[in-house]
């Protein structure tokens, strides 16, 4: 075969040759795909989807269509399904692109000549008016329109391209259905004739009775020559327990002196937890887990050193079941049914995992799929009998029908300037709910019997215009024009729900973001930061800790006095309690008996998303007068560090939760509550440096807050700076009004400053400092108070 099909034109060959140049020297030759694919004439304009097993190449074809309308002047949208293949693929996409060409990570729509981003971000652009721009788009992966989470806004997101007359290239390795899919976006269709580049051999092995974790070991064990392993688990907990069983029956070499210890410590928000002391154990021994709750950190960390062939076996949930290229050469499925549904896993989803084994075509050449099944079903749902490139996938299908769905796109679309019904309609035309509407009803058919097409998706949509319009959501103008079109504008209400959506994009509903807005309605000014967290954890898995308290202390008796119950009263606990106190995860974990709470760092980050986004919810004129320390409360649950400290983190460059329990450990260590200089632990991290600064040279200042790990040179000095500069009296910051009975507090109007500034003291002699101390607005919570 020739490198570049001669049947194209001269310019084309010398664009992917030019393209094959730019890359490694293994990259000599195309593969069958891709000549496949530059034969089908996928350089020329219109739109084309290419469906190939995953590794033959499938990328290189997107490059370089994104290489050609570069050279036409055109701007090139380059969708990926996940924030983090945004990165990867920038990386990609900028290896080969000249300085001239500006390439962005997810923003820069209206003046990036390439955009990587999510579907979400895309089609957000799009319906906001600053992507009419972009001439050509890629679909990368885009077969996770199969998510009944993810598929609704990929489906819009593509329809965003297609209603935007966008030249599209859509590339897949997971589509049952890629004829229906290829009319829906008007699209050539390549269908490579190539294998996988690694072919995969398929072992089902039945369960037995003895511990799952051993029997996992057992099998790794008995085929250790065919490492590294991705093993998927069905939730977060089996990914963990069954990883520390297998590390605590084999031993990988790893081949390494790399400190675990260091890199995990230098990549996480909070210091390290028994949990990450385990994984870090874990992680010397060649094993890992990798899950949604994990910290992005601690993911790209895991990520990077599977990828180096340093890690060996990985249990993981869905995280990696795509955009996950490492070098592991068997995946072991320990669950081929979902724990919480009790039915099988979709055939696509199957395919996508085992997909990962043997990706890299120059290290292996053959791929290992292990299959742990107790249910002779299996055989016939997952054909194990039939090879991999010929098993039969569902159908994609659109996630649109439903109520859910279509209610927010028809907001989304009112709201951003699609003012009419018909205009609504014209829309939703591009749209693989609508493509399935028509192809349903023949056109004979039609024709017979004088059906519109799509006139069931009319008729939902006409629908669902009603019920936004009876709920508040969008109100007809009074004054229609005379025509056949009917008008709408959306609510204040309505923009604000559309604008809540966008701001986080958790599982909502647009019927439970209106019960969210009408409870807050309710709360008044007797909403607490307690019942707000509470009320978010019940709404959203994100943001609940999945946890409950054993009665420690009299601690229930203190939630039943405001109502907390469950996990998602814990988890308020836990975050207003104790998390916005700065108290370190160590010391909560030691308190309530447990060694679960590495992930409250996540939570926290999901919840402090979810508070940003209810702001938006105060915006419309019905709702009662926003609590003024709503915002406040958003950013100190984000950080973890007590409101008045928070001047440090506002004020000082990198100084997080983690170096300031560094930093707050460190005074406890130097000075104590018996020191001249420091008014002791009971008092907020700011007085105390400011009574080091009144009490010491500028040199002992930087000695003692240098002392503190991962604070040099530059935070010390910007430390300084701030505390030299602060004046309680001006930064005062609106106190966030946690439960009173939660904690001991003191009476008293003020912080203290005990450092001169501009020639004037306004602290008290260390002999009135016992008495100054006694007047504090808020003390410093300890684990002592509760």
């Amino acid at each position: 075969m020739p490198p570049v099909p001669d049947s194209i034109p001269q310019t084309d060959q010398g664009l992917i040759q030019e393209l094959l140049d730019q890359k490694p020297p293994e990259f000599t030759d195309l593969t069958v795909t891709q000549y496949e694919a530059f034969a089908d004439r996928v350089l020329d304009d219109g739109n084309h989807l290419l469906v190939a097993e995953t590794g033959n190449g499938k990328t290189f074809v997107a490059e370089a269509v994104t290489k050609k309308a570069l050279q036409n002047g055109d701007n090139v949208a380059y969708l990926v399904p996940s924030v983090a293949l945004v990165g990867e693929k920038h990386a990609t996409v900028s290896a080969w692109t000249p300085e001239s060409v500006t390439v962005n990570k997810g923003h820069g729509y209206t003046k990036a000549d390439v955009v990587i981003a999510t579907f979400e971000s895309f089609f957000e652009s799009v319906v906001r008016g600053y992507a009419d721009r972009f001439d050509t788009v890629i679909l990368d992966d885009f077969h996770e329109i199969y998510s009944s989470q993810r598929g609704p806004n990929i489906e819009k997101g593509i329809s965003a391209a297609i209603n935007g007359d966008m030249e599209i290239l859509g590339i897949s390795a997971t589509v049952g259905n890629p004829h229906t899919i290829a009319r829906w976006l008007d699209a050539d269709l390549t269908i490579s004739s190539e294998d996988r580049a690694v072919p995969i051999e398929e072992q089902p092995v039945e369960k037995t009775d003895e511990k799952y974790a051993r029997q996992i070991s057992r099998l790794i064990q008995d085929h250790r020559e065919k490492g590294p392993f991705l093993v998927f688990n069905d939730t977060t907990r089996n990914a963990e327990a069954r990883a520390r069983g297998v590390a605590d029956e084999l031993t990988f070499d790893t081949d390494n002196n790399i400190d675990f210890r260091a890199k995990v410590k230098e990549v996480i928000k909070t210091e390290l937890t028994d949990t990450h002391e385990t994984l870090i154990e874990l992680l010397n021994n060649g094993v890992a887990y990798h899950h949604s709750r994990l910290e992005r950190g601690v993911k790209d960390l895991i990520e990077e050193y599977t990828e180096r062939g340093i890690i060996k076996c990985v249990f993981c949930t869905t995280t990696l079941s795509y955009g996950f290229d490492s070098p592991v050469q068997s995946v072991i499925v320990a669950d081929l049914k979902r724990n919480w549904e009790g039915g099988f896993i979709g055939v696509y989803e199957y395919v996508q995992w085992i997909g990962r084994a043997g990706r890299d075509a120059d290290e292996y050449d053959q791929a290992y799929a292990f299959l742990m099944y107790n249910d002779e079903e299996a055989f016939e749902k997952f054909q194990f009998d039939t090879r991999v490139e010929e098993k039969d996938i569902e159908d994609v299908t659109s996630h649109l029908s439903g109520q859910v769905a279509l209610r927010w796109l028809v907001l989304e679309l009112v709201n951003y300037g699609w003012e009419t019904d018909t205009e609504v309609v014209e829309f939703i035309q591009s749209t693989l709910f609508w493509s399935e509407s028509v192809d349903q009803v023949p056109a004979h058919i039609r024709n017979d019997v004088g059906e519109q097409p799509g006139a069931d998706v009319r008729d939902e949509i006409e629908t669902t215009l009603a019920w936004l319009t009876d709920h508040g959501l969008l109100h007809k103008p009074v004054g229609q024009p005379q025509s056949d079109d009917t008008w709408y504008t959306a609510t204040d209400l309505g923009s604000a729900l559309v604008e809540y959506e966008h701001s986080n994009w958790f599982d909502n509903s647009v019927e439970g973001v209106l019960q969210l807005t009408e409870w807050l309605n309710e709360q008044g000014q007797d909403l607490t930061p307690e019942t707000l967290v509470q009320r978010l954890a019940e709404e959203y898995y994100h943001c609940d800790e999945i946890m409950v308290i054993d009665d420690e202390d009299g601690l229930n008796e203190k939630m039943d006095l405001h109502n907390l119950t469950g996990s998602e009263g814990t988890t308020a606990v836990l975050t207003c309690w104790f998390w916005c106190a700065g108290i370190s995860i160590t010391d909560i974990e030691d308190a309530l008996g447990t060694n679960g709470l590495s992930s409250l760092a996540n939570t926290a980050s999901n919840i402090s998303t979810a508070l940003e986004s209810v702001q938006l919810l105060y915006e419309p004129y019905e709702m009662p007068a926003e609590p003024e320390w709503l915002e406040l409360f958003a950013a100190q649950v984000a950080e973890g560090v007590p409101g008045p400290d928070m001047y440090l983190i506002d004020n000082v460059e990198y100084f997080g939760r983690a170096r300031y329990n560094n930093l707050k450990d460190q005074l406890d260590r130097t000075g104590g509550a018996s020191a001249s200089w420091d008014p002791g632990g009971e008092h907020f991290v700011i007085e105390r440096l400011s009574k080091l600064l009144a009490d010491a040279e500028e040199g002992l200042f930087l000695d003692t807050v240098q002392a503190a790990p991962a604070i040099a040179d530059t935070i010390s000095g910007n430390l300084l700076e701030s505390v030299t500069e602060w004046n309680p009296d001006e930064d005062e910051r609106i106190e966030v009004p946690f439960a009173e009975s939660a904690w001991k507090r003191s009476g008293g109007d003020s912080l203290t400053r005990y450092h001169e500034t501009g020639g004037e003291a306004d602290a008290t002699s260390d002999d009135d400092e016992e008495e100054s101390n006694a007047g504090h607005a808020v003390q410093s919570t300890t684990l002592d108070d509760f």
